[in-house]
């Protein structure tokens, strides 16, 4: 990233993009597709996104934003610096932290208090199969899933999360992200109601 003057990152599906905080770390402006929950992390000030259209208009859009920032140097550089100071003010790695264990605790109590009436069967068996269904795709070609692991959705998901997020959690620990334990915890205990 050192020696790129613009990141860009066209995804068709995102939640964040990691990869997005690194480059405003790194002082870059973003050109981005404007999916997922990338507009929380990319503003005006340090990035553009795109909303997805079909791919020919998506493509000449991507391309007239980068055309003109590889013209203008100051825009990108003061995009870049607001990129920067947007991650260090807003999204340190202690704050992301304390921030989810908030909302998570947040969240477990108005399900205590307020507690949403129950999916139709419909819903749920619909959700647990796009589930089932994702860990099937996950699976060695021709190795067959255990039906009793795929039973539970709170166990499916619990076991996606923990193919995906091990290792970013054992290096963050490693490191002495404090709250990333609290936060694992309570995410488990969430999930399989454990604890």
């Amino acid at each position: 990233m050192a020696a790129t003057d613009i990141f860009f990152l066209p995804s068709k599906y995102e939640g964040i993009a990691q990869v997005l905080f690194e480059a405003m770390s790194a002082g870059l402006p973003v050109v981005s597709a404007d999916v997922g929950g990338q507009r929380e992390l990319v503003t005006e000030e340090c990035g553009l996104l795109i909303a997805p259209c079909d791919p020919g208009s998506e493509a000449a859009q991507y391309s007239d934003i980068l055309a003109n920032l590889l013209s203008h140097p100051d825009q990108r550089q003061a995009m870049g610096r607001a990129g920067r100071e947007r991650v260090e003010s807003g999204f340190r790695l202690d704050k992301m932290g304390n921030r989810m264990t908030e909302l998570l605790d947040q969240a477990t109590g108005l399900h205590r208090t307020h507690p949403q009436p129950r999916p139709s069967p419909w819903i749920a068996q619909a959700c647990v199969g796009e589930a089932v269904e994702a860990m099937r795709r996950m699976q060695p070609r021709g190795q067959v899933r255990n039906e009793a692991h795929t039973r539970s959705f709170g166990f499916s998901t619990h076991a996606l999360l923990n193919r995906w997020l091990s290792p970013a959690y054992h290096w963050g620990v490693a490191r002495g992200w404090s709250w990333l334990p609290a936060v694992g915890k309570r995410i488990r205990r969430l999930l399989l109601g454990s604890p």
